[in-house]
């Protein structure tokens, strides 16, 4: 059991560490996704007919997206800001191979 506890302490302090300080403008609802290096702090928002609004901030805190994007990929319902592995500014990339991009 403790060993379970320190896991997932490490899990948590790995996810914390590779985020940046988030800015005072970023909703605390945006969690950071992606790498520190490719990523981003997302809020997703409304399904759209073809996708979701999202809204998305550098570590800087500016606003770098808003709009409606779009999943290539497997079906869902629900997108989860913790199934992206990595954001290069065009492309959202999840785990488990599906991207998601700009309508």
């Amino acid at each position: 059991m403790f060993y379970l506890r320190s896991v997932a302490a490490l899990l948590i302090f790995a996810a914390v560490a590779c985020s940046p300080d988030r800015p005072a403008n970023v909703p605390q609802d945006a969690p950071w996704v992606g790498t520190a290096k490719e990523g981003c702090y997302l809020k997703v928002g409304k399904r759209e007919f073809r996708g979701w609004h999202m809204e998305g901030w550098n570590k800087n805190g500016d606003q770098i997206l808003d709009g409606i994007w779009e999943l290539d990929g497997i079906a869902r319902a629900v997108i989860q800001p913790k199934e992206i592995k990595r954001f290069d500014g065009q492309v959202f990339y999840l785990d488990d191979g599906a991207k998601i991009t700009r309508q």
